[in-house]
């Protein structure tokens, strides 16, 4: 039973909220009900909407709208304007939360169509990039394995509902895989080490399982361990490549079974969220207009541009305007729009608190987040997962401050800060943003990158995570980059880059491994790396050897304190067009495999060395255009 609402009036005849009111409303409900009771409850959130307006919520009041289990489908916006709701809470039924051990199977569905195994399936209609043809190993069913009872229903009423898979540990961290005799004060790493993190491509199939995944089987399928459809794309642009210099054959287009948790913990937690919105439509579900808005356990969702013959949608999901706030309590997942939650007009969004697992995720959108026009994101442990473009990205004159969030899976970039605007990422993944680019990678697009910024905006990442994205931290257009603690793992172009007119500080305690160019400097840009080590770079790539550590190109400037190269593919340091490159304290290592120089110093340009042990590799200067290098102090004329 709820409090009875608007007991007192103002002489105006607006009531008054002075404590915790409840208003109910359920799928079997009906709009004539008075709402205040959990007997007779509306039928729709926006006759809750409509109520609330004949009230005003003092302070120390408050008003909960109480979801039912269930679905509840809108065809128009629901509009948020009242002037205290702050004040207000949507609360769907009570998340339940428990803790899984592992994905114990995946199923390529893509090509599934009919009743499949007991489970009931429709045939993809579009591929991912909107294409006429489906591609083979871009939609799976997942089998999630729990300790104990999963706390869902075992009834078909579970169908369509969401679990939302939190890669949070106790610290309210991402759960990684850590080098721990790196760490040191919680986002440093210790001078000894710069790699930070022990994560292989095997190890981060887990981060597919992460975010909001909707429930598809009946209870004679799943038991205690439901079966959810994981929309998040796995494509491997390396798929059954044989490298020719190492031999390794990439090859994850399907995913196997493997625990969802780091070596430090034996389980993750989960929600199950039980209140759906669901959008009926090209619409936005959820208009914040010069107001605010608590949101807590709910999930919502437009149509699903795989399997709907009608295009995908381009509304939001959520839209907070004008100087309004949003607020995500726990268990909120938004899937299938244009934009998961669209920030804008100087409005902020945050969250209830940041010690609390909160179970948010942008699930399947074509943009997760999107903060434009001078306004505000203050995040952590945010999951944007299988987005179809970007995961977050702020624009704008807008600000980010994210922590141990993810972005998994899109399909170009996963953290991006641009025309303006600024961005402080810690603790954050990004992997797996490359999915629009061909599978074969034959065609020139460059893929995502894991985080960057442009347009004259600023990126700090602290203690981040890049892995296999197309770049893992990328700066252009008279933009600022800083990276420190983070690593850059197998990206296919480069694990930073750094072009035209922007400049970067990388390091201390940088790690790049396996990407296809170490760091690419160009166009009249500046770069300074310390403290920091870069292995094997080009080698992980299709065909062999490809790429240098270092490439210094068309007037920019690169200094190196204190920095390894090791087990380079073409070479550790290329300076070209007129660029300049000066280095104190650089050591450099090939192996039998390396096929470039150590020094390859071209075109004009300069390169000066102290305290530098070089390989056995050449130093090479000669061209239409001579270079020069110094080397601890000595001219060389090179080979």
């Amino acid at each position: 039973m709820g409090s009875e609402v608007g007991s007192t009036r103002r002489r105006d005849d607006i009531g008054l909220i002075r404590t915790t009111a409840n208003i109910y409303v359920s799928p079997t409900g009906s709009d004539s009900n008075s709402g205040v009771y959990s007997t007779s409850p509306f039928r729709t959130i926006q006759k809750a909407f409509n109520y609330l307006k004949k009230f005003y919520i003092l302070e120390g009041g408050e008003v909960i709208i109480n979801l039912a289990a269930g679905v509840y489908r809108i065809s128009s916006e629901l509009l948020m304007d009242h002037p205290q709701g702050e004040r207000i809470t949507i609360a769907g039924a009570a998340g339940v939360t428990k803790q899984a051990t592992a994905i114990t199977s995946y199923t390529d569905t893509t090509s599934y169509s009919g009743k499949v195994g007991g489970k009931t399936y429709q045939s993809v209609r579009r591929s991912l990039n909107e294409g006429p043809v489906p591609t083979s190993g871009e939609r799976f069913d997942m089998t999630i394995r729990y300790n104990g009872g999963s706390g869902i229903p075992q009834t078909t009423s579970a169908i369509g509902k969401y679990i939302i898979v939190s890669p949070l540990d106790s610290s309210y961290e991402v759960q990684l895989n850590k080098n721990t005799a790196s760490l040191l004060n919680g986002v440093y790493a210790d001078n000894t080490d710069p790699q930070r993190y022990t994560e292989t491509e095997s190890t981060m199939r887990r981060f597919f399982a992460y975010g909001g995944h909707s429930i598809k089987t009946n209870a004679a399928d799943f038991g205690v361990n439901p079966i959810v459809d994981n929309r998040t794309r796995n494509r491997n642009i390396y798929d059954g490549v044989n490298n020719t210099v190492t031999s390794r054959v990439h090859t994850f287009s399907t995913p196997v079974g493997t625990n969802i948790y780091s070596s430090g913990n034996s389980s993750v937690d989960t929600r199950y969220v039980s209140s759906v919105i669901q959008v009926i439509g090209d619409v936005n579900a959820i208009r914040i207009r010069k107001s605010s808005l608590n949101i807590r356990d709910v999930a919502i969702e437009a149509r699903d541009p795989l399997t709907s013959t009608a295009s995908p949608v381009t509304s939001s999901g959520i839209v907070v305007d004008e100087q309004s706030v949003l607020t995500l309590k726990q268990g909120v997942v938004v899937k299938g729009f244009g934009v998961g939650i669209e920030v804008k007009n100087k409005s902020l969004l945050n969250q209830e608190s940041t010690t609390v697992n909160q179970f948010n995720a942008l699930t399947y959108c074509k943009i997760g987040l999107l903060v434009s026009d001078g306004s505000t994101a203050v995040l952590t442990g945010v999951v944007a997962n299988g987005c179809w473009g970007d995961g977050f990205v702020f624009n704008s004159q807008s600000i980010g401050d994210l922590s141990s969030c993810v972005a998994v899976g899109c399909g170009r970039h996963g953290f991006l800060a641009t025309r303006n605007s600024n961005l402080v990422a810690v603790r954050c993944v990004s992997a797996y943003n490359m999915q629009n680019v061909a599978q074969n990678f034959s065609s020139t697009s460059e893929g995502g990158f894991g985080f960057g910024c442009r347009l004259n905006s600023n990126l700090e990442c602290v203690g981040c995570l890049s892995f296999r994205n197309g770049y893992g931290y990328f700066t252009d257009k008279n933009s600022s980059l800083n990276v420190s603690s983070s690593d850059s793992k197998d990206n296919v172009n480069a694990g930073v880059n750094v072009s035209e007119s922007s400049n970067a500080v990388i390091g201390p305690y940088c790690y790049s491994y396996a990407d296809t160019h170490g760091q690419y400097v160009t166009d009249c840009s500046f770069a300074k790396t310390m403290f920091s080590e870069f292995h094997y770079c080009g080698f992980e790539t299709p065909s062999g050897v490809s790429g240098s550590a270092f490439t210094t190109a068309a007037a920019s400037n690169l200094n190196l304190y204190n920095v390894t190269v090791a087990n380079y593919a073409k070479n550790a340091i290329e300076a070209i067009y007129n660029s300049f490159v000066s280095t104190d304290t650089l050591t450099v290592t090939e192996n039998a495999s390396t096929q470039g120089d150590s020094i390859n110093c071209t075109y004009q340009s300069v390169a000066r060395l102290a305290g530098t042990c070089l390989g056995t590799k050449e130093v090479e200067q000669y061209s239409l255009l001579n270079g020069y290098v110094e080397l601890n102090g000595v001219e060389l004329d090179g080979n």
